[in-house]
């Protein structure tokens, strides 16, 4: 099974991860952000302006500690039975949530379910893809989410890879 995620964290230069949004092909969806006031502390003036004050959007998504970020995001991908592929789109956000699955206790298992995939360029560099992207992202704007939120980017590179491969010749 296909399931693509986004992260959001502190910084560039020191990320830490904040939250994580993950959307499976089947269409479950997992959401989680973690409440640190001394992860915010260390936030970069991006991430103050533009991600923080999304979070509280999602009823039930925050966790109090990153044990129960890592705990919650690795049950929920446990619950997909079988082999899951995760589709990511920047290096740093599959560093972050590998490391945080690594600390629960449910990785012996999920390692061995899980393998991770780049998405295709032509997801986010393609008109095809971008359009898709755009749309999602208009979607959520709507609904008091938008870009820079993980559940919403996850979204929008799930509906850019979906896009992308529909219009593959011989698809």
């Amino acid at each position: 099974m296909k399931a693509w995620f986004d992260c959001e964290f502190t910084d560039l230069e020191a990320p830490e991860l904040l939250s994580v949004g993950i959307v499976v092909e089947r269409g479950d969806e997992l959401y989680v952000e973690l409440l640190d006031p001394t992860l915010e502390r260390h936030a970069s003036d991006f991430v103050v302006e533009t991600v923080l004050p999304m979070f509280g959007a999602i009823p039930g998504a925050r966790a109090t500690s990153y044990l129960e970020l890592a705990g919650r995001a690795c049950e929920f991908l446990l619950s997909l039975g079988g082999p899951v592929q995760l589709v990511f789109d920047y290096e740093t956000d599959r560093q972050l949530l590998e490391h945080a699955l690594m600390r629960s206790a449910g990785w012996p298992e999920l390692q061995a379910r899980l393998s991770w995939e780049c998405a295709p360029a032509a997801a986010y560099d393609s008109d095809i893809g971008t359009a898709a992207m755009e749309d999602v992202w208009r979607w959520e704007e709507a609904t008091g989410l938008g870009r820079h939120h993980s559940l919403a980017d996850a979204r929008a590179l799930r509906a850019a890879c979906l896009a992308v491969a529909a219009d593959q010749p011989g698809d």
